[in-house]
């Protein structure tokens, strides 16, 4: 049997195994999957039917001899119970494996979301930063009453949400997906980014989630075990503020990098007008380690005073996942959590506690 070194690229980049990849043809059809840390498998058609066999072959031998493949010559394929014989050109490879079953879980259910592939890589880019694996929640939150998915993840620190549009929907869905499962989801999402026609299908179980996606007749399907429930976080994004101001991105981004070159920590102070208008706000830091200081004043709209004390590296991070335009922050108390917004994307951080 034949494919394409292309397409044998493509399927190898998007299960990412660690360890073993697991080698499988059925009647027209040849597949690669893997368990570690996500359960991850493409199916690519092939021209003759194929008895149903899967074995299980070391990562760390078949990635390198894959990657030096030309994309546009054609991979013979021989399977067997001992050895993997891959045929390019005038190369012949054989490799050593081992018979492998891998039991994929069932991630069927009545609640579905198909949303744009490139969205929903830029929407997981957005949570970049929160979401990582020493995450003490560990997960990201789906959840979705209609075509609107609001995605919420939170390192307990800072917290970022944001909303992807659904082109088709069915059923009520709140879901924790693995941090490891949303990684790999947004790596396979971005293989595809160039091509804006290319959808991704959101499939929920009762304890399993998959992301399927179809792309040039190769199916690639990422399932993982759900994780419990996510704590409410609502109070967070939906507080009513005391004090609130709107400036320009790219002043307060530069005003935020240049308090945070001084390694110490950054004081916003915003004086506006009880009633609403113009005024400004002041990003100011100091260190007693170095003894630099630095200061901006950025002009703005707002209502009410002000002052918090923040963490100079979560701010810079929260700034790159804004573009350029106007930024919303919003203040109750200085010991209450800091809203910055700009449409659809929210990201929420924890001050500091001066003493």
């Amino acid at each position: 049997m034949e494919v394409l070194a292309q397409t044998l690229k493509f399927a190898v980049s998007a299960i990412a195994p660690e360890k073993w990849l697991v080698v499988g043809t059925r009647p027209g059809t040849l597949w690669l999957a893997s368990s570690q840390p996500v359960f991850v498998r493409c199916e690519m058609p092939v021209e003759h039917d194929m008895p149903d066999i899967s074995v299980a072959v070391p990562a760390s031998v078949v990635v390198p001899l894959v990657d030096m493949m030309s994309c546009t010559v054609a991979i013979s394929f021989k399977l067997s119970e001992n050895e993997v014989e891959f045929q390019f050109g005038r190369t012949r490879a054989a490799v050593k494996c081992v018979p492998r079953t891998l039991d994929f879980p069932a991630y069927s259910g009545s609640a579905g979301r198909v949303l744009s592939a490139k969205e929903l890589a830029n929407a997981l880019g957005i949570m970049r930063f929160v979401n990582r694996s020493d995450s003490p929640l560990g997960g990201v939150l789906f959840e979705s009453d209609d075509s609107i998915v609001r995605m919420v993840c939170t390192d307990s620190y800072r917290l970022t949400a944001t909303t992807v549009q659904a082109t088709q929907w069915e059923g009520r869905m709140r879901i924790t997906v693995p941090i490891a499962a949303t990684q790999l989801w947004r790596k396979i999402c971005r293989l595809h980014a160039h091509d804006e026609q290319v959808s991704a299908t959101l499939l929920v179980g009762s304890k399993c989630a998959a992301l399927e996606l179809w792309h040039d007749q190769v199916r690639t399907v990422a399932a993982t075990e759900l994780l419990g429930e996510y704590p409410d976080v609502t109070r967070f994004l939906n507080q009513t503020p005391l004090a609130e101001a709107t400036v320009a991105y790219q002043e307060l981004s530069h005003a935020i990098k240049m308090a945070a070159t001084v390694e110490g920590t950054v004081t916003m102070q915003g004086k506006f007008p009880d009633e609403g208008g113009e005024g400004t706000l002041t990003i100011s830091s100091s260190s007693v380690v170095t003894g630099g200081d630095a200061t901006a004043t950025i002009a703005g709209s707002g209502r009410g005073q002000f002052e918090v004390h923040l963490d100079p590296h979560f701010l810079v991070d929260a700034l790159s996942v804004f573009k350029k335009g106007d930024l919303a922050i919003q203040c109750r108390t200085e010991i209450e959590p800091v809203v910055l917004s700009q449409g659809d994307v929210t990201h929420v951080v924890m001050p500091l506690i001066l003493r």
